[in-house]
């Protein structure tokens, strides 16, 4: 199932992965959006191939992209997001994605996350698994603060004194750290392959987490809102996880 979607979805991003190994140390246009989010030229150039691949192949989905809005049938669309990590891209870091997700009837089916400088490309389809490079991944089992691993993002620590004081408890108390990499595609990937616990989140957007969250859940993992419920587009607030730490950092979260 959804075996022509995913061949077209690979295409896309293969597309897309063109052009921004092509700018990527190079001169960039950057424009500044709200807050201190920007955008480049090769955020709308790689967001515009993506749409048009997937468009003339899937002329009756619509589209949910970061920079272009929402387009066509809701009800089954592509979710975009062309460049995450944009900061680190234009500061020439390796750490930054492409992400593409396909959302059936509010449940996301398939997601692809591809890093083009770490040639590292992650797939899931529903109840088929999550893999990365062709290889079968799966979150660890690491429990404890001795060696978890925990990512946070959306500027969680920044955005209250509360959270602020969350996020030193979090820091304390794992020893390992609260580390923030600037791109949640790559954060969530990390949980998802086994590389780090859990990621916290308080701002990221649906084309941020909709590939990554179904992702870890492929891979066995688990992601809710800051409730324990089951994440949606609109929790605005996400905990992702390999579920052994899923309880204990909700229980800080709530403190």
């Amino acid at each position: 199932m959804y075996e022509r979607e995913l061949k077209v979805a690979k295409l896309a991003v293969e597309r897309a992965k063109k052009i921004l190994l092509n700018y990527h140390r190079k001169e960039l246009e950057v424009s500044n959006k709200i807050g201190v989010d920007i955008v480049t030229n090769a955020d709308l150039e790689a967001e515009k191939i993506i749409a048009n691949t997937l468009k003339k192949n899937f002329p009756d989905y619509g589209i949910l992209a970061e920079e272009g809005g929402t387009e066509g049938n809701q009800d089954k669309k592509w979710i975009i997001d062309p460049l995450d990590g944009t900061y680190n891209f234009s500061r020439g870091s390796e750490i930054f994605g492409i992400t593409i997700a396909l959302e059936i009837n509010k449940s996301v089916v398939l997601g692809i996350i591809d890093l083009p400088v770490l040639k590292e490309q992650f797939i899931a389809i529903k109840n088929k698994g999550a893999f990365m490079n062709k290889k079968r991944i799966s979150v660890s089992n690491v429990k404890g603060e001795s060696s978890s691993v925990i990512l946070g993002g959306g500027w969680f620590a920044k955005e209250s004194k509360e959270n602020e004081s969350k996020g030193v408890k979090l820091a304390k108390d794992y020893n390992y750290g609260f580390r923030r990499y600037g791109s949640a595609i790559y954060s969530l990937a990390l949980v998802a392959s086994g590389r780090a616990e859990a990621m916290i989140s308080t701002r990221h957007k649906t084309w941020d987490v909709s590939a990554g969250c179904l992702m870890i859940e492929e891979a066995g993992g688990i992601c809710t809102d800051f409730n324990g419920n089951h994440w949606s587009k609109s929790s605005g607030k996400y905990i992702s996880s390999n579920k052994v730490i899923h309880k204990e950092i909700l229980a800080i979260l709530r403190e």
